[in-house]
């Protein structure tokens, strides 16, 4: 699984979820740039999660383990790539955990 440690990751307030799970379509938009992206079931899982509350990898990991039935280390592997890619886009970010420095980060 992956390394707890203290920086949260949360859903960006202007990514807004959609879903049309009988069909299999799954998106992300962003409500303030237009940007809007086609996601797999699994990445819009984790956006989902990050929607509801702030997590450290280490929960993410935790949770799409038991979602999904996969392999520990190519579990890990594929969140760190999401999770990077969801940062690069703006999709989501860090947040550091406030007992540690509390402010957030970019």
């Amino acid at each position: 699984m992956l390394e707890r440690d203290n920086v949260r990751y949360e859903l960006d307030k202007d990514i807004v979820l959609h879903a049309i799970e009988d069909m299999g379509h799954y998106w992300a938009f962003n409500i303030r740039t237009g940007a809007r992206w086609s996601l797999t079931e699994s990445a819009h899982a984790i956006l989902a999660s990050l929607k509801m509350h702030s997590m450290t990898a280490g929960d993410l990991g935790e949770t799409f383990l038991e979602r999904y039935d996969v392999d520990p280390a190519q579990a890990r592997k594929d969140l760190e790539e999401v999770l990077a890619e969801f940062l690069e886009h703006g999709m989501v970010r860090r947040v550091c955990c406030e007992s540690h420095c509390g402010k957030a980060s970019v």
